[in-house]
């Protein structure tokens, strides 16, 4: 199950907006609360971290 709005835009999604704001909050890359049997959920989460982290380094 995925938590999408959109399917288009994963963005939209409520695991990629946790893992931004993770980032937000100083957690680290490894506080990620899927596990590999939530493997579609952990990569939106770590996308929006990863997409956050960019920006903020940039």
């Amino acid at each position: 199950m995925n938590n999408y709005t959109d399917p288009g835009f994963p963005e939209n999604s409520a695991h990629y907006r946790a893992g931004r704001k993770a980032r937000e909050e100083g957690a680290p890359y490894t506080s990620c609360p899927f596990g590999i049997a939530r493997l579609f959920e952990r990569c939106l989460w770590c996308a929006g971290f990863n997409d956050r982290d960019m920006e903020l380094n940039a």
